[in-house]
């Protein structure tokens, strides 16, 4: 069920990347903070539910989530996004 699951919330946080990406394109401010909040959220479900099978595999996803959100941060930097 956990496995099932995964996929619906791993699909539903794909689909809601598109939607902010293409729906928010003249505030890029409140696109990237949307996708930090959602990558935090993601992370939580990740080590609160333990999907999968190995230690590993749930380290390598939330060092993954990790590198999006500083990427975000970096971007965040980068762009002047800081008033």
């Amino acid at each position: 069920m956990a496995g099932v699951m995964y996929q619906i919330v791993f699909f539903a946080r794909k689909t809601l990347f598109v939607t902010i990406t293409f729906s928010l394109t003249k505030h890029p401010h409140i696109q990237i903070q949307l996708f930090i909040v959602s990558s935090v959220c993601f992370i939580c479900y990740l080590n609160l539910n333990l999907i999968h099978e190995t230690k590993f595999y749930r380290w390598l996803e939330t060092v993954n989530e990790c590198l999006f959100l500083w990427l975000c941060y970096h971007m965040i930097m980068q762009a002047n996004l800081i008033v």
